[in-house]
């Protein structure tokens, strides 16, 4: 059973603080110094990269940008969940679920 909705919402937030807090933007601050990128680049389109960079070209504060890059991140997961949901005989882990492993061997050892 997928996580519940406001979990994974939690989850999605705390994830992205965690890599805003380990240097997030002084990552693309460095990538964007160092390199010759612009906006349409797949890598610069991905779902953080995207609200870091409009951030740092003054578009968005940061609390926008933080915002964004999770409603991003929600958007993402929906669409990833949607399409699994296609997928037949599939296991779902929760996160942080420390009985994973063994179901995951359960899972091979019955295949």
């Amino acid at each position: 059973m997928p996580t519940e909705r406001s979990t994974l919402h939690a989850l999605i937030a705390k994830r992205f603080d965690q890599m805003l807090e380990r240097g997030l933007v002084q990552e693309v601050q460095e990538l964007l110094c160092r390199y010759s990128l612009h906006c349409d680049m797949p890598s610069m389109r991905s779902v953080g990269y995207r609200q870091v960079w409009q951030h740092l070209k003054g578009e968005y504060s940061r609390r926008e940008m933080r915002e964004r890059g999770i409603i991003a991140t929600r958007q993402l997961a929906k669409l990833q969940a949607t399409w699994l949901s296609g997928w037949e005989n599939i296991t779902h882990l929760e996160s942080g679920d420390r009985n994973n492993l063994q179901r995951l061997v359960q899972k091979v050892g019955a295949t």
